[in-house]
């Protein structure tokens, strides 16, 4: 009866109420994808449901004990997911492990040494030593992007005063 229903609407994804914990979080993701190009969101769930979560405003990621804390300017939620599971489906370019239990959002940092990351709010994290050439690497890639992205700003700038 319902099935010719869907022939009036452009549907993204379906999502059986039986379902609905396993695949929720897919359909947002599809969701995502089609309505959101310009702003990138990541969709967990959580005990209260699923959130879509702004990328550019995830701090940071840790994994305490069977969950994954996740830092952001909006407050702390805690996922089932694993860390690992989490940080693949985050931008490489902004995002980069510091150590087995965090995940940090690149332009946070605003110094490391050998054992700790601190971030813009004063957060200190730790960096083991098997993840310090990984994180030196993908900070210095972000950096060189930014400067890129910079440079060619001024540039655009300099030649539209022309």
């Amino acid at each position: 009866e319902y099935a010719t229903d869907v022939y009036e609407v452009n549907p993204i994804y379906f999502v059986l109420k039986t379902q609905l914990d396993q695949r929720l979080p897919k359909a947002l993701d599809a969701f995502q994808k089609v309505y959101h190009r310009n702003q990138k969101y990541i969709s967990v769930t959580t005990i209260n449901g699923a959130h879509l979560i702004p990328v550019m405003s995830i701090q940071y990621c840790e994994r305490e004990n069977r969950r994954t804390k996740i830092v952001t300017a909006n407050g702390t939620l805690y996922v089932r997911e694993t860390l690992p599971s989490l940080y693949s489906r985050l931008p490489e370019s902004l995002f980069a492990p510091c150590h087995k239990g965090f995940v940090v959002r690149l332009s946070w940092v605003v110094k490391y040494n050998r054992g700790t990351v601190t971030l813009m709010d004063g957060t200190v994290l730790p960096i083991s030593r098997s993840y310090i050439d990984q994180f030196r690497s993908s900070i210095q890639r972000f950096i060189m992007s930014e400067m890129q992205s910079y440079m060619t700003l001024q540039q655009k700038y300099i030649s539209s005063r022309c």
